[in-house]
């Protein structure tokens, strides 16, 4: 019984000192560890409603032939002319209608016809070859 009285004795000196040592800590040593306060996202990273935004028109494929989604350079030629390919396979749920495809695209592409150029299927043609020799997807 003696000894544990001793050990309980010494095991309270000892969290005594241990808390001392917490209380010694001031503020600007909590500061080095955590240096935010901050737990949220980034101000810079939050749209703003004054920032102006980009909206692309989308034309629907059927396939994803001649598209090149994994090419960066081609995704990006498509974009600087106004619009992007979008996969829309028919039967799918949440997928279009082909009458409904059918117009939308008549539509951006009569759009294209005046914004861009009567020839602007070929200038992106053009584009997309150019990117495929760039990137190896075409040889000859």
């Amino acid at each position: 019984m003696p000894k544990l009285l001793i050990a309980s004795f010494f095991l309270f000196f000892a969290c005594i000192d241990v808390s001392a040592q917490w209380r010694r800590v001031n503020e600007d040593d909590i500061k080095v560890y955590f240096p935010t306060s901050s737990t949220g996202i980034p101000n810079d990273a939050i749209p703003h409603n004054n920032e102006e935004r980009v909206y692309y028109s989308v034309i629907y494929k059927s396939d994803a032939f001649g598209i090149l989604y994994g090419n960066p350079c081609a995704v990006e030629a498509t974009m600087d002319m106004g619009f992007i390919y979008t996969v829309n396979v028919d039967g799918l749920p949440g997928s279009i209608t082909g009458f409904n495809r059918f117009l939308n695209n008549a539509g951006v592409k009569f759009k294209l016809f005046f914004t861009r150029s009567p020839f602007w299927k070929l200038i992106l043609n053009q584009k997309i070859k150019k990117c495929r020799e760039l990137s190896g997807d075409f040889v000859g």
